[in-house]
């Protein structure tokens, strides 16, 4: 069952509000999302499910989201970022 982009958009503003993390993605990850109700810990918890799936560019963007909330990073926070970078470049530099 495929729906078209209309349809998907028109289904996300029938949702609640607080339901709908970012209308530019359709995965519901927060991609590009600057309006964001999430917390930085909530965050931290969406970079390690997504590192724990190998998704490394969720990753990055859910440490990107981090980095808007939050100037200073912990040791452990910063490790996450390297992660993301690395595996991110990394694999888009095996692909080539």
């Amino acid at each position: 069952m495929s729906y078209s982009i209309e349809e998907r958009i028109q289904n996300m503003h029938n949702q609640p509000k607080s339901l709908i993390t970012n209308t530019n993605d359709g995965i519901g990850l927060g991609l590009n999302s600057k309006k964001s109700t999430f917390t930085v810990e909530d965050h931290i918890y969406r970079a390690r499910l997504a590192e724990k799936a190998l998704r490394y560019e969720d990753m990055l963007a859910q440490m990107r989201n981090v980095l808007d909330l939050k100037k200073k990073l912990t040791a452990d926070e910063r490790n996450l970022l390297v992660v993301a970078y690395k595996n991110a470049v990394t694999t888009r530099r095996t692909g080539v």
